[in-house]
């Protein structure tokens, strides 16, 4: 395990623990109150991670792909999502993360260990007394682009922006409670339905095809799903389908709803959905 201390504050455990435990590559930076952990996945065979502990974990998972697997943030259902790139993940203090992959390509995540009693954020905010809620495969854009910013500053550190990162620090954790109160409609939880690229090529296919009729078996392959993860996501196609059809109006300023009617209807009995 490589370590690159920012500032001369000592590196305190625990970490997340891969088993086997030379899979991953891993440089650790420690801040006052925070610590990253960027980890690259070195070899294409199946791992597991494990993590509890005093401390809120963040997950940015930046390139994740997996042929099987398993997620799981204790106080949520367990998830198989397999392409879960460009998403994150919190789990709060005292909650059990454990994951197990059979992976598609090597895994690059950063995990950001947070204390919630550090000394960089303001006592009135009450930081440490809120109760965070755990959140397992969302998006959130200003806090995955505060995410990206600390983490560059981690890999490449420089003593010289102590108070540029120890500023990052602290508005990542105005963003996760930003986040917590509810405020932000940027997240996208995922809950083992469609990931994010799966989105972008079903939403790209229905407003190629919004005058003809669209069955759930087709839209299903555009997303690249397994037989048995179709009939999990068939509402989450249906309503963004739906959703699409609601928002393109036709030329003559009429509502258009050509495929809309059947989308869902068609090939039900060869699709399986």
């Amino acid at each position: 395990m490589s370590e690159s201390a920012a500032v001369s504050t000592p590196i305190l455990l625990p970490v997340v623990q891969f088993a086997p435990s030379d899979i991953a590559r891993r440089r650790i930076a420690a801040w006052n109150g925070i610590r990253t952990d960027a980890v690259e996945v070195v070899r294409r065979e199946p791992f597991q991670a494990g993590f509890k502990a005093p401390c809120h974990l963040l997950i940015m998972c930046e390139r994740a792909e997996r042929d099987d697997g398993e997620t799981l943030v204790e106080g949520l259902p367990r998830s198989t999502l397999q392409e879960f790139s460009r998403t994150l993940s919190f789990v709060p203090a005292g909650h059990w993360f454990s994951s197990w992959h059979k992976p598609r390509k090597l895994t690059r995540v950063t995990y950001f260990y947070i204390d919630p009693r550090g000394p960089l954020i303001d006592p009135e905010l009450r930081f440490a007394e809120s109760k965070f809620m755990p959140r397992l495969f969302f998006f959130d854009h200003d806090l995955w682009e505060t995410a990206l910013k600390l983490k560059a500053q981690a890999v490449t550190p420089d003593a010289g922006q102590k108070q540029y990162v120890e500023a990052l620090s602290v508005v990542l954790m105005h963003e996760l409670l930003r986040l917590n109160n509810g405020a932000s409609r940027a997240k996208r939880p995922i809950r083992g339905g469609l990931a994010g690229w799966q989105e972008r090529k079903v939403a790209e296919y229905i407003e190629q095809h919004l005058s003809e009729d669209l069955s759930l078996a087709t839209l299903a392959d555009i997303a690249r799903l397994s037989p048995y993860h179709r009939a999990g996501v068939q509402t989450v196609i249906r309503s963004a389908a739906a959703s699409l059809f609601e928002q393109h109006a036709h030329p003559t300023g009429q509502v258009f709803t050509g495929g809309s009617r059947a989308v869902g209807d068609t090939d039900r009995t060869q699709s399986g959905l």
